[in-house]
């Protein structure tokens, strides 16, 4: 990995693949991200029998490390590259104060792990956080759920372990 440009505080990476193996590994935190961004953005079936046989089949897949309640939108994953290990944290569309206080828990949990988060309603298109009065707030759905900016004030500035937060808007 090459470090990029600085984003937010945070530095921002590219991925650069030499070998099949590290294809591998791409292809997987590729899969990944956009299995997380597929049941945040409701691309996958909404009908929650259908999402619980999902998650009944990622269960046995030894890099996947579980999710929150009956549907995978707050999941997590592992995998290795480069001689590091690697954790993705998959969050719902605007993820409420119990959620967050999962993913710090789950981070906490695996201090050694280098965390890429895959968020929605994260970054605005303007490249802010997505605040309060953006049209796209969360807020609008929910008083509960949390924007950009506050899963950056209540998660991601916390926890140095986090390197890479991949979101939509």
């Amino acid at each position: 990995m090459a470090a990029g440009n600085s984003l937010c505080g945070k530095r921002t990476f590219s991925i650069r693949v030499f070998s099949n193996r590290s294809s591998a590994v791409a292809s997987h935190v590729l899969f990944a991200i956009a299995l997380s961004a597929a049941w945040i953005a409701g691309g996958l079936s909404a009908r929650a029998s259908e999402l619980v046989r999902a998650t009944d089949v990622l269960r046995v897949e030894p890099w996947y490390g579980g999710h929150k309640g009956v549907t995978n939108d707050n999941n997590y994953s592992f995998f290795s590259a480069a001689g590091r290990d690697f954790m993705i944290v998959g969050l719902e569309y605007g993820p409420t104060d119990d959620v967050l206080a999962r993913a710090a828990t789950l981070l906490r949990a695996h201090p050694n792990k280098r965390v890429i988060v895959a968020a929605h309603c994260y970054m605005y298109y303007d490249h802010t956080r997505l605040g309060p009065g953006d049209e796209y707030s969360p807020h609008k759905s929910h008083a509960s759920y949390n924007d950009g900016e506050q899963m950056w004030e209540k998660l991601v500035r916390h926890h140095p372990t986090i390197f890479m937060v991949a979101a939509a808007m």
